[in-house]
């Protein structure tokens, strides 16, 4: 009887260790995907857009401000490193993604995203 209780004891503290281990890694993950890595090598420390816009002079117009505008936005990125970080590390490649035109242009029906 008193082995029984015992293995039933040792049972139960297994289970709630492998329980607590499981809730443990569950938090910390949790926390991992909210917050995001928080030592980064690498910071974004700027964007910088530069718009600039070309004016065409109609052609069989009389009229002074009679213009066809051509505007393009760049957008730049300043990338530096962490000085929190120590770690030696290198950019081998940057990739930007889902990039999303929120309102499209209303004289053209295009947008045009560029890399260099």
């Amino acid at each position: 009887m008193e082995n029984r209780r015992k293995e039933k004891i040792k049972a139960c503290v297994a289970i709630a260790l492998i329980v607590l281990a499981i809730l443990t890694i569950g938090i910390i993950s949790m926390k991992y995907h909210v917050e995001g890595e928080l030592n980064m090598p690498f910071t974004l420390s700027k964007i910088t857009i530069v718009s600039t816009a070309e004016g065409v002079e109609n052609e069989g117009t009389e009229e002074k401000w009679n213009l066809s505008i051509f505007q393009n936005n760049d957008i730049y990125f300043s990338i530096e490193k962490n000085e929190k970080n120590n770690e030696e590390a290198m950019i081998e490649s940057i990739s930007i993604e889902n990039i999303k035109v929120t309102q499209a242009p209303q004289k053209r029906n295009s947008t045009n995203i560029y890399a260099k």
